[in-house]
Parts: structure tokens; sequence; C-alpha cells
């Protein structure tokens, strides 16, 4: 509806706003905070931008990475939680577009963290996925460039560690800290050395490791087309170089994940 697509904006548009303001208000990016002149009500006054940046976007955020979040029901209508996102990307390229694609790949990371063995996961790792792809595509460059440069950005020593590409190639049950019942990387590699009734265990991690790849790329694959830092394009190459026959079941799942972004990143500008 029409109604709903321009109160997305107009909320979108505050939040970006409210994000700018309580920014600036904090001391952060721009020290012409203080003059009003082309500033709106929302930035101008921090008790305003304050609740809209810490009671209204934290909602937002929430009901955008759910599978139940606004108009999920349908594969073809809008999904307004993400347009307010993507406008709120848009109004504010400075500050808000880096710390909403962020937070985001955040959601994402930890996602994929908690959905080992849990197959109904990935359902809500693919909508997160989507969400982050819709404010990418309409969030303006500054979403773009902010995805480029994830991890990098984040303060998470583990996030430094385990980009999306590590954590889509590492053995889910070592993700899981909390499941002692894995086998090590070394010991996946000769799954075809093991007896039977093991070697399914394994494999059938390796397939949910594939399907979560395969919820995931096709929605990201797109962005690695240009732009792609140097860093990551030699991560994929080595990452698929050191993938030699024989291949076990995990070699298999890992470049279900590496092939498809190598391919991307080879053919990119």
């Amino acid at each position: 509806d029409e109604w709903k697509d321009a109160s997305a904006r107009i909320v979108g548009c505050s939040l970006g706003c409210a994000m700018r303001g309580n920014k600036q208000e904090g001391g952060g990016m721009n020290d012409n905070a203080a003059n009003v002149t082309n500033a709106t009500l929302i930035e101008s006054n921090p008790d305003i931008a304050s609740y809209v940046s810490s009671y209204v976007f934290p909602k937002v955020l929430d009901s955008s990475v759910s599978s139940n979040g606004s108009s999920a029901g349908s594969s073809t209508a809008q999904r307004h939680d993400w347009m307010i996102l993507s406008y709120a990307c848009d109004t504010d390229q400075e500050y808000a577009a880096r710390e909403i694609v962020s937070q985001l790949y955040k959601k994402l990371t930890m996602m994929i963290e908690k959905s080992s063995g849990m197959d109904h996961l990935v359902v809500d790792a693919s909508t997160i996925a989507k969400a982050l792809a819709y404010v990418i595509r309409n969030g303006g460059p500054a979403s773009f460039d902010a995805f480029q440069t994830l991890p990098q950005e984040d303060e998470s020593s583990q996030s430094k560690e385990l980009g999306l590409i590590q954590l889509l190639t590492t053995k889910p049950s070592l993700l899981n800290k909390d499941n002692d019942q894995g086998m090590d990387e070394e010991e996946m590699r000769m799954s075809t050395l093991m007896l039977p009734d093991t070697r399914q265990l394994y494999r059938s991690e390796a397939d949910r490791a594939i399907k979560l790849s395969h919820s995931i790329l096709p929605h990201l694959l797109p962005f690695y087309r240009s732009g792609v830092p140097k860093e990551t394009v030699s991560e994929v190459i080595s990452r698929a170089s050191q993938v030699l026959p024989p291949l076990s079941d995990w070699d298999v799942a890992e470049l279900c994940t590496v092939l498809p972004i190598l391919s991307v990143v080879l053919s990119s500008d």
C-alpha cells in the first residue's frame, strides 16, 4: 500500500536523522552539531534523537531479522522494516549507514554460529541475509562501502578472526563452543576412513553447512562483483587452493562456499 510505503519512508528518514543527531550529541563525527540551521527537529533535540536511536531503532532491527517481521507473510509484499532501515541509511550516509550494516552483519554472524545442528535456524539466517542485501542495495553508496569493510571495522576480536567466509567454511560444531561432540578439522578431512555410523554423522554436518551457505550466498554474492578489498580476494583464493583431492565431505562443503565467491570475485571490476 502507498500509505505504508510513505510511512516507512517517514520513519526511516526520521531514524537516519535521529542517529545522526545522537552521534553528534555524543561528541562524535560532526563538530558543527551545535549549528542547527540545517538540522531537523529530531537532530537538534537530543532527547528525541536519543529516544529514536535507543528505542525505535532496536525495535525495527529486531523486526527486520525476523522471518515473521513486517509483511513477511507474502513473498511479493514489501518488507517495510527493511525499507525503514534503507531509508535511514540513505538519509545519513556518514554514520547510520555504517551502523545499520554493521548491526545486520553482527546478527548474521551470530545466527551462523547458533545454527550448528539446527536446521530451522537456516531460515532465520536467510532472512537476515535478505535484509542485509536489501539495505546494501537501497541504502546508498555508503551501505555498500560499509559491507566491503566488514568485519575489519568490528571491534570484536572474534569477528576479526572469523569473517563471513571463515564462518561459512568452519565446521559448525567448532563454532558452537558448547558442543563437545564434534571432531576437529583434521579428523574431518579423513572422513573416508571413518566407520559408517561416524561418517554419516559427519556427512550430515557437512550437508547442513552446504544448506546454510546456499541460504545466504545468493543474496550477498552480487556485492562481491566490485570494490572487493584485496585482502578478501587473497583469502578466497588461498582457501580454494588449499582444498586438494581426494576430497572429503567437508572439503566439498567448503568448496560449495568458496567457489561461488571466487567465481564472482575473479570476474569483478
